[in-house]
């Protein structure tokens, strides 16, 4: 088991990622439990033998994927475990097992870890900041309403390196209705 000094140092990369406000500025929509299931469980699949997945969901407008994307970026990324912390002592604690969990490289990679998450802005700068993004942990990323294009080629360089990443990057693409899916895509429905 090998300590990852550098990783207890590493930051959330702001430059290519905003990260989702807590608690989600809008009230939350009914959403099927098997849609919210699915895509969790898509995003947590594979952890340890898969480095890169990228999902699609046509999300026209009104939809819940948004919504729904927010709530597993906040979900996977520890906001509800800490604003449930009721004293400085249980944040503390927390926030301490993240850092174990950054620095120990063998860290099991099961549900239940802590992942980086956040959306891409439509922001030239965001997106070759993402270009050269190497996920510090379980990292979850949205991209929403960005360029086909652009979606594109910043998927081919992500799965281009995900052979080097030491932590599974899980992107998932909301889309207008009409849009073509990205290639090697698994369908969510919206």
């Amino acid at each position: 088991m090998g300590l990852g000094l550098g990783a207890v140092t590493a930051r959330f990369d702001g430059a290519a990622l905003r990260a989702y406000a807590w608690p989600l500025a809008v009230p939350a929509p009914h959403v099927p439990p098997a849609r919210w299931d699915a895509l969790r469980s898509w995003c947590v699949a594979g952890l340890s033998t898969q480095p890169f997945a990228h999902a699609f969901c046509q999300a026209p407008e009104g939809s819940p994927a948004p919504w729904r994307a927010a709530a597993l970026a906040l979900e996977l990324d520890g906001s509800g475990l800490l604003q449930a912390c009721t004293s400085p002592l249980q944040r503390w604690r927390l926030r301490l097992r993240v850092k174990l969990q950054d620095a120990v490289a063998a860290w099991p990679r099961e549900d239940g870890l802590v992942w980086d998450s956040g959306f891409v802005p439509a922001e030239p700068a965001a997106w070759q900041a993402l270009m050269q993004f190497v996920p510090r942990r379980p990292t979850f990323i949205v991209m929403q309403g960005l360029p086909p294009n652009n979606v594109a080629h910043l998927l081919g360089s992500l799965s281009e390196r995900s052979a080097g990443f030491s932590k599974p990057v899980r992107v998932l693409v909301l889309a207008l209705p009409g849009s073509a899916a990205p290639a090697g895509a698994t369908h969510m429905p919206a």
